[in-house]
Order: C-alpha cells, then sequence, then structure tokens
C-alpha cells in the first residue's frame, strides 16, 4: 500500500467520530492553558535581543494569550504574580511591540507573527501605532503590524520570506507566511503609500502575493506526487506543518478571506496527518525519520511532534507529562503545539482512524519519499511493518555517511509496548551515536520485508583512507562550488546562522565532523537504550 494512495482518500472530511471534537477540545484547552500560563520563553524577561529564533518561543505564547483572552488581547496579568521583569516576558501585547525594535527576521520569527498579525491584527499589539510618518506631504499612521511588514517585504537577502533558502522546514515557514505578509503589505496605507512614494525600494506586494500564490499550489500539487523529504521528524514535523496551519487560518472568511489557498492550506495538512497517523503508536512517530530526535537514547515523549501527535491523535485521558506540570517551564518543545491547538483544522477522519491503528496488526507499507526540493520522487524507499504489540519501520538512502543529510537519519527504529508511559525503543545507527560505535557509514545499507530487517555493513580494506578522501573533497571542491554558487545568487548575503569551515573570511554550511570511529562501525551497528 503506498502512502499517497493512504492519502489520498482522506479527502477533506471531518471526523465522523461523536466525541472526537469534544475530546480535541479538551486536548487543545489543555495545550493552550499550559503555554499561556506556566511556559516561560527563556533569557530573562526580554527574549529578543538574548535568542537568536526569539519568536520560536514568543509565538506560540502570544497565540495561547490572544486565545486566551480575546476580550482584552491578551492583556493578562502574569498567573504566578512575577512582578520583578518587563511585560514583554508574559504579555501578548508588548511581546509585539518590544519584537518590532528587533527585525532581523529569518526562519523562525515568520512563523509566528504571520498567525498573530493575521488572526489578531486588532490587537493593540498589532494595530497600535509606533510613530505617525509623513509620506508625500501628508502624515500616516505607522502600526507595530505596518514595522514587521515593511522589515519582511523590504529582505532581500538569502533568508528571506519569498525566495530564500534553508531546509525544508525552513522553506516551509517562509511560502505560506510570506503571502500572508503580502496580503497584509496590500491592505497597509502606510505601505500602499510608502510603496506609491519610492516604488524603487518598496517591492509590490500585489506581485509577491501572485509569486507565493503560484508557489504554494505548485508545492502542494508536487507534495502528493513525491512526498516530503524532511520526513516523519520528531523535531520538525511542527515546524513543517505549523506555517500551513498559519495560512489555514488566515485564509478563512472574516480574516484575510481567501478559499483558493484555505482548501491548498488544508490539502497539504490533511498530507501531512495521513502521513504521520501511519506512523503514529504509542505516543511517537514510529520507524524511519529524517532529522529526529538527537539523543537517541532519549524516547520519553518530549518532542515537539510528540505534543502535537497527542493532540490530533492521542488519548486525552494520557496527557503528556509536561502539560501536567505547572511549575514555571522554558521547554520550547510543548508550546509548538498551540499553532494547532488553536486552529479550526481537524484531521480527517480516515488519518483519526489509520492512528488507531485498529484491525491493522500484520499490516506492512511501503513508499517513496523525495530529495530535498522535491524533485525527485523515491530518493529514499520506505518500509515499515505494524506488529500486534510493536511496530518496525526502516528506509534504504542512495547516499552515505559525508553528509549532514544523514546526521539525524534514523534508518530504521523498532518501538514495542510496555505497558508504560514511553515505549521501548531499539534504533538503528546515525552519526549521532558514532562514540558508541554505531556509525551511520558510507557502507552500510539496511532492507526489510515485513518484520525482519537485514543491516549489512561491509567495511572495505582502506576505509579509512577513503573516508579521509572524502571529507578532503568536501573540504576544497564541494566547498568552492558552494561558496561560488551561493555568493552568485546572493550578491550581499547574510552569513549568521552558518557555523562551518571559513572562505575568503565568511563561515559557511559545511563542517569538518570526523570523529575517527569508522573502525569502530565494524564491530557495532545498534543503540540500545541504557
Amino acid at each position: 500500500m503506498s502512502l499517497i494512495a493512504l492519502a489520498s482518500i482522506f479527502v477533506s472530511n471531518a471526523p465522523v467520530f461523536g466525541d472526537y471534537e469534544t475530546d480535541f477540545q479538551n486536548k487543545a484547552d489543555i495545550i493552550i492553558d499550559w503555554t499561556a500560563n506556566v511556559y516561560r520563553t527563556p533569557s530573562s524577561f526580554n527574549v529578543y535581543p538574548n535568542q537568536s529564533d526569539p519568536e520560536k518561543y514568543t509565538g506560540p505564547k502570544m497565540i495561547a494569550r490572544f486565545v486566551q483572552s480575546l476580550e482584552d488581547y491578551g492583556n493578562l496579568d502574569d498567573p504566578d504574580g512575577v512582578t520583578s521583569g518587563s511585560a514583554e516576558f508574559y504579555d501578548a501585547n508588548a511581546m509585539l511591540m518590544t519584537g518590532s525594535n528587533y527585525l532581523n527576521l529569518f526562519h523562525f520569527r515568520f512563523l509566528g507573527l504571520a498567525m498573530n498579525l493575521s488572526r489578531f491584527g486588532d490587537a493593540p499589539g498589532a494595530s497600535g501605532v509606533l510613530s505617525t510618518v509623513n509620506i508625500g506631504g501628508s502624515n500616516f499612521d505607522k502600526t507595530y503590524s505596518d514595522a514587521y511588514v515593511e522589515a519582511i517585504l523590504q529582505r532581500d537577502d538569502n533568508y528571506n520570506a519569498f525566495t530564500g533558502e534553508g531546509t525544508e522546514n525552513h522553506i516551509n515557514m517562509g511560502r505560506p507566511t510570506g503571502w500572508i505578509f503580502a496580503r497584509l503589505a496590500m491592505q497597509s496605507p502606510y505601505y500602499q503609500a510608502r510603496l506609491a512614494d519610492d516604488p524603487a525600494n518598496y517591492p509590490d506586494p500585489a506581485v509577491k502575493e501572485a509569486n507565493m500564490r503560484s508557489y504554494i499550489k505548485d508545492w502542494a500539487k508536487q507534495l502528493y506526487l513525491v512526498g516530503s523529504a524532511e520526513y516523519d521528524s520528531s523535531v520538525y514535523a511542527p515546524y513543517n506543518i505549523n506555517p500551513w496551519i498559519c495560512l489555514y487560518e488566515a485564509t478563512l472568511p472574516g480574516v484575510l478571506d481567501d478559499p483558493e489557498l484555505n482548501e491548498v492550506a488544508r490539502a497539504v495538512l490533511d498530507w501531512y496527518a495521513a502521513a504521520l497517523a501511519l506512523k503514529y503508536r504509542y505516543g511517537v512517530i514510529n520507524g524511519a525519520s529524517v532529522r529526529g530526535e538527537s539523543k537517541m537514547d532519549r524516547y520519553d515523549r518530549d518532542d515537539e511532534a510528540d505534543f502535537l501527535m497527542w493532540l490530533w491523535f492521542g488519548d486525552p485521558v494520557d496527557i503528556p507529562n509536561e502539560y501536567t506540570n505547572t511549575s514555571p517551564r522554558t521547554d520550547n518543545q510543548p508550546p509548538q503545539a498551540a499553532y494547532a491547538a488553536s486552529s479550526s483544522y481537524r484531521p480527517p477522519a480516515g488519518a483519526v482512524a489509520l492512528a488507531d491503528k485498529v484491525g491493522m496488526e500484520n499490516t506492512a507499507t511501503r513508499h517513496g519519499r523525495s530529495n530535498y526540493l522535491m524533485s525527485k520522487a523515491s530518493e529514499t524507499l520506505e518500509q515499515f511493518f505494524i506488529g500486534p504489540d510493536y511496530t518496525l519501520g526502516s528506509a534504504q538512502f542512495p547516499y552515505g555517511g559525508w553528509v549532514s543529510a544523514v546526521f539525524r537519519v534514523n534508518q530504521w527504529k523498532l518501538v514495542a509496548d510496555n505497558g508504560s508511559y514511553a515505549p521501548a525503543v531499539v534504533a538503528g545507527n546515525n552519526g549521532l551515536r558514532a562514540s558508541k560505535f554505531s556509525f551511520r557509514n558510507a557502507w552500510v545499507q539496511v532492507v526489510q520485508d515485513r518484520n525482519v530487517v537485514i543491516q549489512m555493513n561491509r567495511v572495505p580494506v582502506g576505509a579509512q583512507a577513503q573516508y579521509n578522501a572524502g571529507i578532503a573533497q568536501v573540504e576544497t571542491l564541494w566547498l568552492d562550488n558552494w561558496y561560488n554558487d551561493f555568493t552568485a545568487r546572493w550578491p550581499s548575503p547574510d552569513w549568521g546562522g552558518f557555523g562551518g569551515l571559513s572562505k575568503n573570511g565568511n563561515p559557511t554550511p559545511i563542517k569538518d565532523e570526523d570523529d575517527g570511529n569508522v573502525s569502530n562501525a565494524r564491530t557495532s551497528y545498534i543503540w540500545f537504550e541504557p
């Protein structure tokens, strides 16, 4: 059975289970209340100058505050009586206002802003007047929302929302939100006055909106054709999904009102719901994944995707431990479910049934996953088997162990019910466990037939020399090729965020992480939980 065949039958149907909505809302209330009242943004009372991705932390906090108190738009007293810090520590409007002073916007910052500015645009933190500006002889109020939209529309380097680069979740956090920001600019008297007065320095938001509309529709079609590349990540799945939740909410009637893109957003969310439902069991996503949890020996249901999956498919009685802890917390994983918890989107009934696994014992599925940028179908071939009280999944990859793409690949995973809160897990090797001899290398391959996985790892004579030669090639030819290509496309790039080898005085994403464990890969290929 192919994943696309499974996904195709889940076409925009509300769940048919009579108590699903009640259960969903009860879980959503727990998530919203915890995020609004318990969760604390890190870095003291002002997260913006102290974090590289501040709205990874403030975005869901603001959403929860606004949803919890729409009457006064998030102006809540701190529930624990904390008064020694400034209001932006807990007040949604203050967070928005403060953030307008820190406009180096990229990736994660687009995500929270798109939801909060579009959905809660009447809030003082969005609609309040930052300044009054004279443009062409007339005065215009520049709101806090205008400040964000102006900065986002004007940014044109490699981190811009409309054509910027990054991993798959970075792209997802840009394009759907880019459409939202373009529409906000089209509706802004301040921005329209700026555009008319200085068209050379103020991009036309109507052009941006049309480009993003085309991109979003094409991307959604390609997703259904070839699938995603950054798939089933326990860490990054919500960052791929939440932008589409933002787009779904922003395009509803009474917000930005765009029925076409609302249906596209629903289709994308239905695809993700079906894909994740297939491999959801025992409170976690099972089987192979790309960019999963970095601690292979820790499966205690505390990753970002675990909380989203509980909201969509989990037992409402089986509340994640984090949500039952009411002491102030700064963990940034549980709040990411606030986007879905605040949304009117619901997974289709077929996906909910698939997640329950009723009647699916001894079922095997096979399907392909695309490469990055979705230009090639079935670059990765995945198998998944559902046993009576366990699941076993693996994937075959066409590349070796020298690039970061494999560093967080969970190539195979056995997950078993052990009657406790967290399941028992045995995971295949990857670079994260190199020091434990479970090193994903260029000579390993996995095949699976139903409930049998065979991992082959023939390390030839002279492997270390081959390994060193591969690293040397990365450090010379690939580094030169990447640098020349990157600077040709971005004459004035933002080098922030790169932490690799230096080239012409600038950091790059290319790193040398050889830890000398190739010989260890001959002796042990899996890592057991301690």
